[in-house]
């Protein structure tokens, strides 16, 4: 009796252990973030946003355009802030042409690997002045 008795206690407290070990949701990683900018000309800088730490996206990756300010396209970079250096660094994408409408995530990456908390902005090669929603 006393050997089911110490398995019991033995078998629930191991099982209080493993409760304890599992992750809480709020630790988890959430899908990926989307935010809409305002593009800035040609190596300049629009509306920024900051990258989400909590995402389980990495890169900036253009999902929605539409240019307000030339033809129906125009060519689109990331550009990244770097406080070491106090200065916008434009992405090794560089600029990437791209037509009016919605694409899917990864189908125009602007920037890979941004570190969370990274500010971030877009620029146009023609123009500022477009609308942008960038997935990360």
């Amino acid at each position: 009796m006393r050997k089911a008795i110490a398995a019991g206690a033995l078998a629930l407290v191991s099982a209080a252990g493993c409760l304890v070990l599992a992750p809480t949701a709020s630790a988890l990683p959430q899908a990926c973030v989307t935010a809409a900018l305002t593009t800035g000309s040609y190596e300049g800088v629009g509306s920024t946003r900051t990258k989400s730490a909590t995402s389980s996206c990495s890169d900036l990756n253009l999902t929605d355009a539409v240019n307000y300010t030339s033809e129906i396209y125009d060519y689109y970079a990331g550009r990244l802030y770097y406080t070491s250096t106090s200065s916008w660094k434009t992405c090794n994408a560089g600029y990437i042409y791209v037509e009016d409408g919605t694409y899917d995530v990864d189908d125009v990456v602007l920037c890979s690997s941004v570190k969370d908390n990274t500010t971030f902005t877009v620029a146009s090669y023609r123009n500022g002045g477009d609308f942008v929603r960038i997935t990360h």
